[in-house]
């Protein structure tokens, strides 16, 4: 009985440290940009037939945003910028709703940033963030990311707070993801995708981002051309 136990302990032990800690990294959003908030909550509605929600604005930084809830506990945050601030120029550009970044979830970001450094990635420090949403509520959060990769094709990665109530638990449903496909000539993003199997497509070639939905007005295409 005692040989038992002492074996169980072993085992158990050996499989800790060979599984690492768990952090179930998944998809958490897909970013839309738009010069114009209004204009893309709209345009977004009239492509699919999900109207989105307004989030609230980022505080010490120039954007707002607007969701829209995905399957597997993802969305889409449709980001544009403040009226009340600045806007850097290059942000005016796009007069439709275009992909332009990504988020993964993780339970524990010191775990996944451990993870990164061992694939050899070199990752940013984790900092925190929070902003109000238009009930008074609190949304906070800690992200990563990658400080020597391309940000329109490398995610960020983000754990939310523990008091946190996702965003996709409470913005408009109706659309899946039917294809998230990135194109680019940096290699490392396929072995990001394997590694952590985040069911992206990936091919090679110059920078561009797909994000393909299925909605209540049929499949939809993002970017359009």
């Amino acid at each position: 009985m005692r040989f038992s136990f002492v074996l169980l302990v072993i085992v158990s032990i050996l499989f800790s440290s060979c599984s690492g800690s768990r952090t179930n990294e998944r998809i958490d959003h897909i970013i839309l940009v738009v010069n114009d908030l209004d204009k893309g909550m709209q345009q977004f509605e009239e492509l699919t037939g999900v109207k989105p929600v307004f989030g609230g604005k980022h505080p010490n930084s120039f954007t707002q945003n607007a969701l829209v809830a995905l399957d597997g506990k993802a969305y889409i945050e449709i980001l544009a910028p403040r009226t009340d601030v600045p806007t850097p120029d290059w942000i005016m550009q796009f007069r439709s709703l275009t992909p332009s970044g990504w988020a993964v979830y993780t339970e524990d970001i010191e775990a996944t940033r451990k993870k990164l450094a061992g694939m050899g990635f070199s990752v940013s420090e984790v900092m925190s963030g929070a902003r109000a949403k238009p009930d008074g509520n609190m949304l906070s959060w800690s992200t990563m990311g990658f400080t020597n990769k391309d940000t329109q094709v490398f995610p960020f990665f983000i754990q939310w707070g523990e008091d946190t109530v996702h965003p996709a638990t409470s913005s408009p449903t109706g659309c899946s993801i039917m294809k998230f496909e990135i194109t680019s000539e940096d290699k490392d993003i396929d072995n990001l995708n394997e590694h952590f199997k985040l069911g992206i497509s990936t091919a090679s070639g110059g920078t561009r981002l797909v994000l393909r939905l299925r909605t209540p007005k049929g499949v939809v295409t993002f970017p359009a051309y």
